[in-house]
């Protein structure tokens, strides 16, 4: 909840594809381990970002 808090307060959130159970940091949300130079392959300008459970 502190995360989504954040996203409404400062229009920005720390995603940290690192698998934990749980954040480290207040406001970030843990996410599961990916391949980050496909990820960042992925990042281009208008790319749809969707976060699903």
């Amino acid at each position: 909840s502190t995360a989504w808090s954040k996203v409404r307060e400062m229009g920005h959130v720390v995603i940290s594809f690192n698998g934990a159970s749980e954040a480290e940091r207040p406001g970030e949300v843990c996410a599961s381990e990916v391949d980050t130079g496909a990820l960042v392959a992925a990042l281009t300008p208008g790319a749809v970002i969707t976060i699903a459970a």
